[in-house]
């Protein structure tokens, strides 16, 4: 199979087979001699007009201004049909779900997730400011180094792009990441992408800096107590308001944070009542991208190591170790819940009611023979109401047999 391809520009590239990875829309190849760079080859059924317009659109952006992104460098074609683009070629990075779960935070200090936060807001920034809008801004699109804490945001093709007043959008998005004025909305078979914006990017940006932060932990999971748990999902808190986190959106007190979370109160106010604009308040109110990374400068500054645990770090501004402090509260924490939590009881749907067949009547044979009833104890009457009929037939014998004896005694003259 001949892998040369001739880029926009007019230099041709040979690919190596096999393919780096692959995907839904088409593989990721090494070039030949280009060891820093690699090629998108999309499935010949993604090969666009409208694809190629959005390429040809990115470029319009030098890759150079956006250094945390894997951005297309030159579109390549075969036989003049549009192939794939190149980018740079991005190693040595982790998923950041990885990077951010609990597990890792046990091996890490938080001061690598502050600043992976910090990059990560960094590189929305740079993206806005070049008028661009990411729109399914998640962390699967999102690689972290986690020596240098250095992130890249992969999948760029499908990013909401603007340029000379044309959008070329994004189709998709990730609901645990999207705000509540996009909640329920159809981005397939309407224009629910116009309703994406800079807020919307920034809406998901602060989920993302949450989850470093606070243990891999979503900001809108939470545990609830004396209700059904089933209606306080992630999705459906964001579409309801509802977030565990502060007084007047946990459903009057019977939404908890989890167990695997921190209380916000690890953080100073000033980041505190960032994450309420981003989550509680108006989407005007959002902090942006540039915020974010102003304060988690700020936070990776005023760190204090803890004395007891060498893995901890904390705000310096509290009095004790935030993270001592979360772990000592996890068995209180466990018992209130278990003392509390209502248990959602399975009521299985009433079958329909359909008319009961007749029983067949059985032959004569076949009929048991009835048991006897059992007799009833006899119960004795009282003295004054016992039966007196024998006496009474001995008397009237005895007075029968008398006249007829005086009867037969007057007719033999005995008594004359």
């Amino acid at each position: 199979m001949d892998m040369t391809y001739k880029s926009n520009d007019g230099v041709s590239y040979t690919l190596i087979s096999p393919a780096l990875a692959s995907g839904g829309e088409g593989c990721i190849y090494e070039i030949k001699n280009h060891p820093d760079i690699v090629a998108k080859i999309y499935h010949e059924e993604k090969c666009t007009e409208s694809r190629h317009d959005k390429i040809k659109a990115m470029l319009l952006t030098s890759s150079s201004k956006l250094p945390e992104c894997a951005w297309p460098k030159a579109i390549l074609y075969k036989g003049g049909q549009f192939c794939g683009y190149i980018m740079d070629k991005k190693s040595g990075y982790s998923d950041l779900a990885e990077f951010y779960s609990p597990q890792s935070h046990e091996n890490n200090v938080w001061s690598k997730f502050i600043l992976a936060a910090a990059n990560i807001s960094a590189a929305v920034y740079n993206i806005h400011a070049c008028g661009h809008i990411i729109g399914d801004l998640n962390p699967n699109n999102i690689l972290v180094d986690v020596n240098s804490c250095k992130v890249v945001i992969v999948d760029t093709d499908s990013f909401h792009i603007r340029q000379n007043g044309a959008i070329m959008p994004c189709t998709v998005v990730t609901p645990e990441y999207i705000p509540k004025e996009l909640q329920g909305k159809d981005f397939k078979k309407s224009e629910a992408w116009r309703s994406f914006s800079e807020s919307t990017d920034n809406f998901a940006l602060a989920i993302i800096i949450f989850r470093l932060l606070m243990n891999g932990v979503h900001p809108f999971a939470c545990t609830a107590v004396s209700v059904s748990g089933s209606q306080f999902q992630p999705e459906m808190n964001i579409a309801n308001g509802y977030c565990a986190y502060f007084s007047d959106t946990n459903h009057n007190g019977n939404l908890l944070v989890t167990i695997r979370s921190p209380f916000i109160s690890i953080f100073p106010e000033k980041i505190q009542k960032l994450f309420a604009r981003a989550f509680v308040a108006d989407a005007s109110q959002r902090p942006s991208a540039y915020e974010w990374y102003d304060a988690m400068m700020c936070l990776a500054g005023s760190l204090k190591k803890c004395s007891e645990n060498p893995m901890h770090m904390y705000y310096s501004g509290k009095p004790v170790c935030s993270w001592c402090e979360y772990e000592q509260s996890i068995p209180v924490r466990k018992k209130y819940i278990m003392d509390n939590i209502k248990i959602d009881e399975y009521k299985p749907k009433p079958k329909p009611k359909s008319k009961p067949k007749p029983k067949p009547k059985p032959k004569p044979k076949d009929e048991p023979t009835p048991k006897p009833k059992p007799a009833p104890t006899p119960v004795p009457l009282p003295e004054e109401h016992k039966d007196t009929s024998s006496e009474g037939f001995w008397l009237a014998l005895f007075l029968i047999c008398l006249i007829i004896a005086l009867v037969v005694a007057f007719s033999n003259g005995l008594f004359l």
